[in-house]
């Protein structure tokens, strides 16, 4: 008989066989001793994966040419102005694109008139020029 002991520090008797093998339930223990640490182990490494993935990932937005005139353009009363987005790789950098989820700033728009416009917070005046323009629904994917 052979005795071990193991990380837990429990200790564990094996029967050794006549031709000098281990006894099968052994490996069984080692077996389950390996599967009981995986299990442990695996909602960490799939937290860091799809925390990677997150962090790469990129949602729907629509580009919109904001006049300097006015400010205003055609928007939903829920839509969210990104005025720092980043367009993610290979996709247009007009009309409907996507853009990066790391984006911090989000400016809800203002009803102005007939259209909307996105107000900077610091400034106060409205911003003009491409801006990523996001959904509701978008937005809120979004947050951290």
């Amino acid at each position: 008989m052979k005795i071990n002991k193991t990380m837990d520090k429990k200790l564990e008797s094996t029967t050794v066989t006549a031709a000098g093998s281990p006894d099968p339930s052994l490996s069984d223990q080692q077996r389950r001793r390996l599967v009981r640490g995986a299990v442990a182990f695996a909602p960490l490494v799939l937290t860091l994966r799809s925390g990677a993935l997150a962090a790469a990932s990129c949602t729907g937005a629509k580009i919109v040419s904001i006049p300097t005139t006015n400010g205003e353009f055609s928007a939903q009363a829920t839509d969210v102005c990104a005025p720092e987005a980043q367009i993610c790789p290979g996709y247009p950098v007009t009309g409907d694109t996507k853009v990066m989820t790391a984006t911090t700033l989000q400016v809800p728009v203002t009803p102005n008139g007939t259209g909307f416009r996105c107000i900077n917070p610091q400034t106060g005046n409205f911003y003009t020029g491409n801006m990523a323009v996001l959904s509701s629904a978008s937005a809120a994917s979004m947050v951290g």
